[in-house]
């Protein structure tokens, strides 16, 4: 984990990362290991048919429930009209054998030929009421069975089309913990790079990329010396005039700041002079 202190925002957010990316790439020439796991992408490409499947299929039940309500209201329709028809049948039986007694025996019969007309009236506004809503249903039972139909066939394709999505081939996932390490290490150089040129550069140098200095000083060719109490460090005389005076300046504020070593030896900086 990289300490609350050098996870701070740097004054200068883009450039700081910019250079830290073209300063020292520590993931190059690793090579990555893998898992092999359910492909996600595959898995999610089959739930989303999965969902369009139990759509279809929800679909389909609320039509299937809708046609047998509509052919159980014609049936329905079918026994009331055959009830009522059949009373109003059997009225009219009655009505004509009480018109033919009173025919036989001269008695009045027009009251009794007005309620057989109106019987009549009303088993033919029955009749036309009951085909009027008979073909209404018929419809709508004809144009269910047509979206049930339609409905069966896209179910079946999406069916197929879910069931072709390969589920069972695993895929190769990367194990990135060694790119997390890594980046880990590149933000703590970034800062300590930043925080040694604010404390030990030359002011020339205040503003040195990370991948400049890296060619300029931390890969600088030189020597090391060990004594009992000290380290030296000596740098190769650098090409240009203004680089050397730069290296010079620069191990005189380090060496002004006098760092040990974690033995305790003094730590100090020379850049060897020029010939």
């Amino acid at each position: 984990m990289v300490p609350w202190l050098h996870r701070q925002r740097w004054a200068d957010n883009e450039h700081a990362i910019r250079n830290l990316v073209k300063g020292a790439n520590l993931n190059q020439n690793y090579g990555y290991s893998y898992n092999l796991v359910p492909h996600r992408t595959r898995r999610r490409e089959w739930e989303e048919a999965q969902v369009r499947v139990e759509t279809s299929q929800k679909k389909q039940e609320q039509h299937q429930e809708a046609l047998h309500n509509l052919r159980q209201q014609r049936q329905q329709l079918q026994r009331s009209y055959d009830e009522r028809r059949g009373d109003i049948e059997r009225e009219i039986i009655q009505q004509r054998l009480h018109l033919r007694q009173r025919q036989q025996l001269v008695r009045p019969t027009k009251r009794v030929e007005k309620r057989l007309l109106r019987l009549r009236s009303d088993l033919a506004q029955l009749t036309t009421r009951f085909d009027r809503r008979l073909r209404r249903l018929s419809q709508q039972i004809v144009e269910r069975r047509t979206q049930l139909h339609c409905l069966r066939q896209e179910l079946q394709q999406r069916i197929a089309s879910r069931d072709a999505i390969d589920t069972e081939t695993l895929c190769r996932e990367r194990r990135l913990e060694k790119d997390q390490v890594m980046l880990n290490w590149q933000v703590l150089l970034a800062n300590c790079h930043d925080w040694a040129r604010h404390h030990f550069f030359a002011p020339v140098w205040n503003k040195l990329s990370l991948e400049r200095a890296t060619q300029l000083i931390y890969r600088k060719s030189g020597r090391v010396t060990h004594y009992p109490d000290r380290i030296e460090v000596v740098f190769d005389t650098y090409r240009y005039a203004e680089q050397q005076g730069a290296m010079k300046e620069s191990c005189r504020r380090f060496n002004g700041a006098n760092l040990h070593w974690r033995d305790g030896r003094l730590l100090r900086f020379f850049v060897e002079a020029p010939p």
